[in-house]
C-alpha cells in the first residue's frame, strides 16, 4: 500500500505540473516514466524560452518497490523514495538554479536513512572568457544502522563554494575553487556524543591545448573522502571518551594535498591518456587496535595509462578497443607496529582491456573485457588479511528494438579463484608471534549471470 500511494502521489504531481505548464505556454513540455520489477519513476519537465531569457523546471518521483532490499547497514543501495524539484532561470549573463531533494529509505531488514536538502547556484558570465560561480547547500541526514536500539547518527551540513574560471588566451584556461563545509554531528548509541567539523578544500587548475589534438592539465588541491556513516559509528562507539574536536576529525577522515598532471593526445579517432598524481596524506583512517584511528602523514602516488581506438568497419559496424592501467604506491606509519606500510586495502595495480562491436543501426552490441587486479592487504590490530591477484573475463550482448533493450552479461568468466590468506597474531601484530594462518577462496569470484530488460514508457 505504501508504494502504491507513492505512485498515486507521483501521478498527481505529474498532472498538476502539466496543467500549470499549459498556463505558461511552454516551448517544451515533456513527461516520462520508467517501470521495472522493483522501481517506478515519474518525471515531468517544463521549459519556457524567449530571446535571451529562459526558465525551466523539473519534478521527479522515484519509488523502489522494496524487492531484494540490501541488508541493514548497507546504506549505498537504498532508494525507497526520492523526490526532486529543480528550477533554473537564465537571463544572460546570469543563471540561477535552485534544487530541493528528499530521500527516504526504510529497508525490510530494519533501520532507516532520510536525507533532505536544498542547493542554490548562481553563475555569472560577463564575458565568454570569464565565469564566476557561487553555490550553497544545506543537508540534514539521519541514519539508523539497524533496529530501534541500534546506533543513530544525525548530521547537519552547510556548504559554500566558489569557482572562478578565466581563459586569458585561446587554448589556455585557469580555474580556482574554494569549498568550505561545516558539519554538526550527533551519535546516539550506548550513550551520546556530539561533534563539529570543518572541511576546507581549496584547489587550482591550469589546462592548456599546446597543439592540435593535445590537452594538458595541472591541478593541485586538498581532497577529502566522503562521509562514511558506518566508520563514524564505529569510531564513536569505541571512543566515547573522545572530546568533540577529536571525534570531529573522523568526519571525511581521509584527507590529502594532491598534485595531478594529465595529458590526453588524439591521433585521428584514437585517444591516448597519461596521468601522474602525487599526494601528501594529511590523515588516514586505519585500524588502531579494536577501533579505527586517524594516522597523520604518509604518501601516495599513482600512474595511469589509458587508450581508446574506435574503428569503422566496411559494413558500417563500429568496433572499439579500449583499455587502462593504474599503478599505485603508498606508505604510512602503522599505528600498531610503528613501521612503514601501504594504506590498508590498497591494490597495487588494476587494469582493463575491452573490445566492443556494434552494428551501424545500433540494434545490437557485443563486448568482451578482461580485468586484472593486484593483491591487497587489510591491516587489522591482530590480523593480516591478504587477497591475491584477481583476473576475470566479462562478456555481454545487448539487443535494442524501439523503446526496449535486453542485456545479457556474464561476469567472472574463466577466472582463477583468488586466494585469501588470513594470519592471526598473539595479542597484536606488534608481537610478531603468529598463532594461526588460514588459506581460503574469495566467494565473490564465482561466475555471475545478469539479465536486464529495460523499456521506456
Amino acid at each position: 500500500m505504501r508504494h502504491l500511494s507513492y505512485q498515486c502521489l507521483g501521478i498527481a504531481l505529474l498532472a498538476a505540473s502539466a496543467a500549470g505548464a499549459q498556463t505558461l505556454a511552454p516551448s517544451e513540455l515533456t513527461a516520462s516514466g520508467h517501470l521495472d520489477g522493483r522501481a517506478r519513476e515519474i518525471t515531468t519537465h517544463v521549459a519556457v524560452a524567449e530571446r535571451q531569457e529562459s526558465v525551466d523546471a523539473r519534478l521527479s518521483l522515484a519509488v523502489d518497490a522494496g524487492a531484494n532490499t540490501p541488508a541493514a547497514g548497507d546504506l549505498r543501495r537504498w532508494n525507497d523514495l526520492d523526490l526532486l524539484a529543480a528550477a533554473n532561470w537564465t537571463s544572460r549573463p546570469l543563471r540561477l538554479s535552485l534544487e530541493a531533494q528528499s530521500k527516504l529509505a526504510q529497508p525490510a531488514g530494519g533501520g532507516f536513512r532520510s536525507d533532505a536538502g536544498a542547493r542554490a547556484n548562481a553563475t555569472l558570465t560577463p564575458d565568454p572568457s570569464l565565469a564566476l560561480e557561487l553555490a550553497g547547500e544545506v543537508l540534514q541526514s539521519d541514519v539508523a544502522l539497524g533496529d530501534a536500539n541500534a546506533p543513530q547518527i544525525s548530521r547537519f551540513t552547510d556548504t559554500v563554494a566558489a569557482n572562478l574560471q578565466w581563459k586569458p588566451l585561446p587554448g589556455l584556461s585557469l580555474k580556482a575553487s574554494q569549498r568550505l563545509e561545516d558539519a554538526n554531528l550527533a551519535w546516539r548509541g550506548q550513550g551520546a556524543l556530539q561533534a563539529a567539523a570543518t572541511v576546507d578544500l581549496p584547489s587550482v587548475e591550469i589546462a592548456a591545448k599546446p597543439w592540435q589534438g593535445a590537452d594538458l592539465s595541472l591541478a593541485y588541491g586538498r581532497t577529502a573522502s566522503d562521509f562514511d556513516s558506518n566508520s563514524f559509528a564505529v569510531v564513536a562507539a569505541a571512543n566515547r571518551a573522545l572530546d568533540p574536536v577529536q571525534l570531529g576529525r573522523a568526519y571525511r577522515a581521509n584527507q590529502a594535498w594532491r598534485l595531478a598532471v594529465t595529458a590526453v593526445h588524439s591521433l585521428g579517432p584514437a585517444k591516448l591518456k597519461v596521468g601522474i598524481s602525487d599526494s601528501q596524506l594529511i590523515s588516514s583512517l586505519e585500524d588502531g587496535g579494536g577501533a579505527p584511528v586517524l594516522v597523520a602523514g604518509g604518501h601516495r602516488s599513482d600512474v595511469s595509462l589509458g587508450f581508446e581506438w574506435p574503428l569503422r568497419l566496411e559494413d558500417g559496424a563500429l568496433a572499439k578497443l579500449a583499455g587502462d592501467w593504474v599503478q599505485r604506491s603508498s606508505s604510512l606509519r602503522d599505528p600498531i607496529t610503528g613501521a612503514l606500510r601501504p594504506v590498508s586495502g590498497e591494490q597495487a595495480f588494476d587494469g582493463r582491456l575491452e573490445l566492443s562491436l556494434a552494428d551501424a543501426a545500433s540494434t545490437w552490441r557485443w563486448g568482451l573485457g578482461a580485468n586484472l587486479k593486484g593483491a591487497s592487504t587489510d591491516f587489522m590490530a591482530s590480523r593480516l588479511r591478504t587477497i591475491g591477484p584477481q583476473s576475470s573475463l566479462t562478456s555481454y550482448v545487448e539487443l535494442h528494438a524501439a523503446d526496449t533493450a535486453l542485456r545479457l552479461q556474464l561476469d567472472n568468466l574463466l577466472n582463477e579463484t583468488p586466494r585469501v590468506l588470513e594470519t592471526d597474531f598473539l595479542r597484536d601484530r606488534a608481537s610478531g608471534q603468529i598463532i594461526s594462518s588460514d588459506r581460503t577462496a574469495l566467494d565473490s569470484a564465482a561466475p555471475r549471470l545478469t539479465l536486464t530488460l529495460t523499456r521506456r514508457i
